[in-house]
């Protein structure tokens, strides 16, 4: 009895020296009520990150561990009865080749906490992560705050024969920025004064005059030649987040000049030589819509060497890349295993346009009928779903909060007609439960109205805030940019625009966590604010509507117009 007790004193002790970077959301198991049943990871440690992309208001320290007491949190995943997948999805299936199988990684993703995703120096996806709540890396200036254009790049246009003409920069439209690091830049085919230029930063940025531009950050000269696609690029380009170049693009138009692409759809490119190592054809047998074109950004689990991508056609993707990259000899080759996620349902509209969030082995995306969908991907099967108000663009945010993981959402008006609802949603993202809802009235113009824009979730002494960007508004008539009690969903502040705005709001922060938001409209205007109050604290006009969504690294911004122009600005 007593070697018993001392032995359930000893798992005691060990248990409360548990760090909180160990301690795991999820309990080993799922209930068996919890239908289909869910996979877990055992938690382990991560290696850190290289760079911090956002300080916090208060940074831990690393001292020796304590023995500290273990808050009580670790629950079973357990989806609310009322978004059983089955509720809403009339079947799903797993393909690799074109055959369908029951699908089982042998080893499961694991995405980590947002700000362990980028192994390099740089923001390296839309909204920086797998929570997409970044945007930013580093640290601006705060104390008296100027936004100063430094410079601009001129960019062409597009013939559409359907749409009039693309020019410069399109919604979600984000630029990637990221500091290289020696070996790999001399490794790449970058001008020979941008190799031999030290912590060379590069922007790299997808535009609607169909090329993929490289331009140095700090003056917006080019660092190598683009590559001309030839096809508009609406969506955002990402690249690989543990530092293997390589770079992911998905085509968003596949007309120009009156003629059709004779391929469409997501592309992998080499950054060594710019070459094409990829093609995942839009034109897919599984497809239940023909639509070809991929808007959203992709996500990588650098560990486990696997892209994760959803498309337009409806059907998500998960991709092994078999990646050999051999620095030495200047190698890098792939050979993908693709498996791809279908789902039916009694829905207007497939396709999906906003880029997904993940977490360990789950991921979230919502389609353009609203259906909002958590997927294991271990097994490629849903967990949970659930109809929202209306079609989402906007990707959702997530946030854990040390106990629960939440997700934020936001419709467009679009399939109500041309007066409805933008309705914004705070959810339990293992449950699928709304934690608040709100319904803001569209204008009656009916055109893009509601959300567009991937909303910012507030940190340091932010936190407690979140930050949404809606277009043609009833009470306003143009656009707004609000800052809400992500707690209750009450609006703390209104900023009014007086024009749709798709550009997605973005935080900023000093060394000691102290934040601002950046945000661009239909009209041009770029304006730092106080994120408490939504008081402007600087404004610049870029002359013409910004759809993209901004970029930070350190005190640089850099985002595109539809006045066909790149602009890097200061905060200083």
């Amino acid at each position: 009895m007593k070697k018993l007790i001392l032995f359930c004193l000893l798992a005691a002790l060990l248990t409360a020296c548990t760090p909180p970077h160990q301690r795991d959301f999820l309990s080993p198991a799922a209930p068996e009520s919890a239908s289909p049943a869910l996979v877990t990871i055992a938690a382990t440690a991560t290696p850190a990150p290289t760079a911090t992309p956002m300080p916090t208001a208060q940074p831990t320290p690393s001292p020796e561990p304590t023995v500290t007491p273990v808050p009580t949190v670790l629950r079973s995943v357990s989806p609310a009865p009322a978004y059983a997948p089955e509720n809403f999805l009339k079947k799903w299936e797993v393909f690799q080749g074109g055959e369908a199988l029951d699908y089982q990684r042998a080893e499961p993703l694991n995405f980590g906490a947002g700000e362990e995703y980028a192994k390099v120096e740089g923001v390296v996806s839309f909204r920086g992560n797998n929570y997409r709540d970044g945007g930013a890396y580093g640290a601006v200036d705060l104390a008296d705050p100027k936004l100063t254009v430094v410079w601009s790049n001129r960019i062409g246009a597009i013939t559409n024969t359907r749409s009039g003409s693309w020019g410069g920069v399109g919604w979600n439209g984000q630029p990637v920025i990221v500091r290289w690091d020696e070996e790999t830049r001399n490794l790449m085919n970058v001008f020979q004064e941008k190799k031999e230029q030290a912590g060379l930063t590069e922007v790299i940025y997808g535009t609607l005059d169909g090329n993929i531009y490289f331009l140095d950050l700090a003056d917006g000269s080019f660092t190598r030649e683009p590559i001309d696609f030839g096809y508009p690029i609406k969506g955002s380009v990402s690249i690989h987040p543990g530092g293997v170049p390589l770079l992911f693009m998905g085509q968003g138009i596949n007309d120009r000049d009156g003629h059709s692409a004779s391929r469409s759809g997501w592309r992998i490119y080499s950054l060594l030589d710019q070459s094409e190592l990829f093609f995942l054809d839009g034109k897919d047998p599984l497809e239940y819509r023909r639509h070809r074109l991929f808007d959203g950004a992709c996500l990588v689990d650098a560990a486990r060497d696997t892209v994760i991508e959803c498309g337009e056609n409806g059907l998500v993707y998960s991709m092994e890349l078999n990646t050999h990259f051999d620095p030495a000899a200047g190698e890098l080759t792939l050979d993908p295993t693709v498996t791809t996620y279908r789902y039916k349902a009694d829905i207007a509209e497939y396709g999906i346009e906003n880029a997904p969030t993940a977490y360990r082995n789950y991921l979230w995306f919502c389609d353009n009928s609203g259906m909002l969908t958590c997927l294991d991907t271990t097994s490629m099967t849903p967990l949970w779903a659930r109809k929202l108000q209306d079609d989402v663009d906007a990707s959702t945010v997530l946030e854990e909060d040390g106990e629960r993981l939440f997700l934020y959402a936001a419709t467009e008006i679009d399939k109500q007609g041309t007066r409805g609802n933008c309705a914004l949603y705070k959810l339990d993202a293992l449950t699928g439960e709304a934690l608040w809802e709100r319904a803001i009235p569209g204008g009656s113009s009916g055109l893009d109205a509601g959300a567009y824009a991937t909303p910012a979730l507030g940190r340091g002494d932010l936190e407690g805030m979140i930050y949404y960007a809606l277009c043609h508004t009833e009470q306003y008539g143009g656009g707004i940019l609000m800052g809400v009690d992500k707690a209750t969903g009450e609006t703390v502040w209104t900023q009014k625009l007086g024009r749709a705005s798709w550009s997605s709001p973005t935080c900023v922060y000093d060394e000691n966590g102290h934040g601002a938001l950046l945000h661009a409209d239909g009209k041009g205007m770029l304006r730092l604010l106080n994120g408490r109050t939504g008081e402007v604290l600087s404004q610049v006009d870029l002359g013409a509507n910004v759809e993209g969504s901004p970029a930070v690294f350190n005190d640089m911004l850099v985002v595109g117009t539809r006045g066909q122009k790149i602009f890097g600005v200061r905060i200083e």
